[in-house]
């Protein structure tokens, strides 16, 4: 039976998940698929990191995250808010030395240094895909054989129009990977923070993801 899991890792939330995938889905693999949502490896996390810290021992399995911050590129906050979530080049080497295979970088901290795209050519120069908005749908080969292909969408701090024009890129994306690929997850980074609870608007974007051809939908963004 092939196993889906969430896990928790650094600072991270995995919860907003819709219903379960498609009974048409492909056939069973003992290898897991991981998802990681909200990776920060920021402040306390990467000071545990520098410290040692092994947070994947004897990881198995296809192990996709969500990277919640930008390549340190030691330039001034790009965030009105002033929270941004610089990422240390080692930092990143270190991830690339875990169990990681893909990493996305649609979310709200990804322009925190005012150049989302360094992030995504630093991961991609450490051999991890780099699972950009623009640029899916991303295919991933698995070690059970089966292709993925991976659809990312941020909604946290964008304008209403954005928001539904990013949708629609989304769901076009969905249909090509559904196309050519057996299983297609989406990942989606939106909501509210400090809750586990799914709200009608996520139900409801769900329903038209699975319509168009996802079969996993893994939200982050809760830190729950």
């Amino acid at each position: 039976m092939r196993t889906v899991g969430a896990a928790a890792m650094l600072i991270c939330g995995c919860t907003n998940q819709a219903p379960t995938p498609r009974t048409d889905a492909p056939s069973a693999s003992a290898q897991p698929l991981v998802f990681v949502g909200d990776l920060a490896p920021v402040r306390s996390a990467a000071q545990a990191l520098d410290d040692g810290a092994d947070p994947w021992p004897d990881a198995t399995g296809l192990w996709i995250g969500n990277l919640e911050g930008a390549l340190d590129l030691e330039r001034p906050c790009a965030r009105p808010d002033g929270l941004c979530m610089p990422i240390a080049a080692r930092h990143l080497d270190r991830l690339a030395a875990g169990p990681f295979v893909a990493l996305s970088t649609a979310n709200n901290h990804a322009d925190d240094q005012g150049q989302p795209h360094a992030t995504a050519d630093a991961l991609s120069a450490r051999g991890l895909t780099a699972l950009t908005e623009h640029g899916g749908p991303h295919l991933i080969e698995s070690p059970w054989g089966d292709s993925l292909s991976v659809v990312t969408l941020s909604l946290v701090g964008r304008p209403l129009g954005e928001i539904q024009l990013a949708v629609e890129a989304a769901l076009l994306q969905v249909g090509l990977a559904a196309a050519r690929s057996p299983w297609v997850p989406v990942m989606p980074h939106w909501g509210a923070e400090d809750t586990d609870i799914v709200d009608d608007g996520q139900r409801a974007l769900a329903a038209r993801l699975r319509a168009w051809g996802a079969n996993l939908i893994i939200g982050s963004h809760s830190h729950q």
